[in-house]
């Protein structure tokens, strides 16, 4: 029994550790350029930022022009767009 055991352990949980290890694909960025944030704090609108969202997140906000825009995205320009954050 103990040596059924050992084959077993040697020959299939490296197989299970490896096929448990699937790769989840990373949504593609998206970037606006040019957008007029306001933050719903009562601070004065920001013009001319730049957002990049990930996912459901924003992971990036900034000056547009000094925001690093993702290799893996295109950038849309939003001018005339206004964008309201909320704060949880």
């Amino acid at each position: 029994m103990g040596k059924i055991l050992a084959l077993f352990s040697i020959i299939l949980l490296p197989t299970l550790l490896v096929a448990d290890r699937r790769t989840i694909p990373q949504p593609k960025p998206l970037v606006f350029t040019e957008v007029t944030v306001i933050d719903a704090t009562g601070a004065p609108a920001k013009p001319d930022m730049t957002v990049v969202i990930i996912g459901n997140r924003i992971t990036t906000l900034g000056k547009s022009g000094k925001v690093k825009i993702p290799c893996q995205s295109s950038a849309t320009p939003a001018a005339n767009s206004t964008s309201a954050t909320a704060h949880h």
